[in-house]
């Protein structure tokens, strides 16, 4: 027969109990009886104030151990209740990209709006972007004179990472460059940079790529990486920020 952790504590706590309310009072009846015989009357006294005070602390513990037990078996039938009925299915398809994003472009648009791609702030519009979209990593590329894009900006990307430089039609990112148009990966290689967490990191299972145009001229490439289950609505809904983005004159 197998015990679950719930019935061994409570087995614990009674025998726990009854071994500090035992010996003490075993001891009492001995010790008493001695000290009364020996005419000890007052050492006699505070013996008794000493044992009863160990049982009277024994069993309070014992009471609190034993309502927490009780307390523990009404949220186990609460969650076994609660999870009745659900399949490995409905746990696996569930997920917050579920149903089409709805976004405050406005919001979105206004920084570069007013900035342009020169002067906006890319850190707080990324961070932005993250927050509102749900993402969990974002690299930024910035094109130079030398038609070369350098990283210069990233959310939230483990420290020991460093993002390699591309020109156009290099690579994938170079191939979004090269076509304008956002590109969606599924696949991620192992060798591509991880999401850090509270237990180590692990591989994203969507990226994003986004040019951004201005001037008919890719002037920033934006990476984004997230843990989503399924990331069609992210990736549309990023498309169409980074359709409207390039549709912007400042």
């Amino acid at each position: 027969m197998k015990f679950s952790s719930t019935q061994i504590f409570k087995f614990l706590s009674l025998s726990l109990w009854l071994i500090a309310v035992f010996f003490p009072l075993s001891a009492y009846f001995k010790m008493d009886k001695l000290l009364v015989t020996a005419e000890l009357q007052a050492m006699s006294g505070q013996f008794q104030v000493f044992v009863w005070g160990i049982i009277l602390s024994a069993t309070g513990s014992f009471f609190i151990a034993w309502r927490m037990t009780l307390k523990l078996d009404t949220l186990q039938a609460d969650f076994k209740d609660n999870i009745k009925g659900i399949s490995i299915d409905d746990l696996q398809t569930e997920d917050s990209d579920e149903k089409p994003m709805e976004v405050n472009w406005s919001l979105m648009l206004k920084p570069i709006q007013e900035s342009g791609f020169e002067a906006i702030n890319w850190e707080r519009y990324i961070s932005l972007t993250c927050k509102i979209f749900k993402l969990d990593l974002a690299i930024m590329f910035t094109k130079q004179p030398d038609q070369q894009f350098i990283n210069t900006y990233n959310f939230a990307l483990l420290s020991h990472y460093q993002p390699s430089t591309f020109t156009e039609g290099e690579g994938i990112n170079g191939q979004a460059v090269k076509n304008k148009q956002p590109i969606h990966i599924k696949d991620i290689p192992e060798n591509y940079v991880r999401i850090g967490s509270a237990s180590g990191s692990v591989l994203p299972t969507n990226i994003y790529i986004m040019p951004l145009i201005e001037n008919n001229e890719v002037k920033v490439l934006i990476e984004f990486a997230d843990m989503k289950t399924r990331g069609e609505n992210t990736f549309n809904a990023l498309k169409e920020l980074a359709k409207q983005i390039n549709a912007v004159r400042p």
